[in-house]
């Protein structure tokens, strides 16, 4: 062998024991970095908002997520999972009495359920007034009207006239949403 290639050899040599020693100390710090991570902060699964939600929306399964919050900053007024198995569908239809943002917390008192009292207010923006309007099923667009829909509401009159009974259309509203059809408050679903 000649001198070249024995220097060609040592290098080589002192190449793969520096690539060997570097890879040990990555796996070293690797494992030390692990044992010193900070332990696991204790927390509680809380139903939040899965994205914003407007006020007077009613919650729709996708509208809730859970999130786990560290213990201390837990209320007593959140929904916790471990106290309300079944929350994520429990509270789908309830109604938002104040908007939320995405990550937020939902309490029980910032929602009302299609069955309990203050339901209709909930849904109404501030300054809004509900009414209802009695209506026949045949005359509401043969059924296919439900709750969260947008109408025209028209009013007819009949006239005696001249040429005898005269009849009177007029859109009296426009693009009115529709809280309830019967005692139905949210849409229904065939199926």
């Amino acid at each position: 062998m000649s001198a070249r290639q024995i220097i060609v050899l040592v290098v080589a040599a002192i190449a793969a024991i520096g690539a060997l020693l570097v890879i040990r100390g990555m796996g070293a710090s690797r494992q030390a970095t692990a044992a010193h991570a900070a332990p696991p902060i204790a927390g509680q699964q809380v139903l939040v908002a899965a994205r914003d939600v407007p006020q007077g929306a009613a919650l729709a399964p996708g509208d809730l997520a859970v999130a786990l919050f560290p213990t201390a900053s837990v209320s007593s007024a959140f929904i916790r999972v471990d106290q309300q198995p079944s929350a994520q569908t429990q509270f789908v239809g309830a109604v938002t009495r104040r908007p939320f943002a995405q990550g937020e917390p939902i309490t029980a008192n910032s929602v009302v359920m299609p069955d309990g009292r203050g339901f209709m207010a909930a849904q109404l923006q501030p300054g809004f007034r509900a009414v209802s309007v009695e209506v026949q099923q045949k005359d509401a667009a043969g059924g296919f009207i439900q709750p969260n829909d947008h109408v025209d509401v028209i009013a007819t009159t009949r006239q005696n006239g001249a040429s005898g009974q005269d009849v009177h259309s007029a859109i009296i509203l426009q693009d009115v949403r529709v809280l309830a059809m019967g005692d139905a408050t949210t849409p229904q679903t065939n199926g």
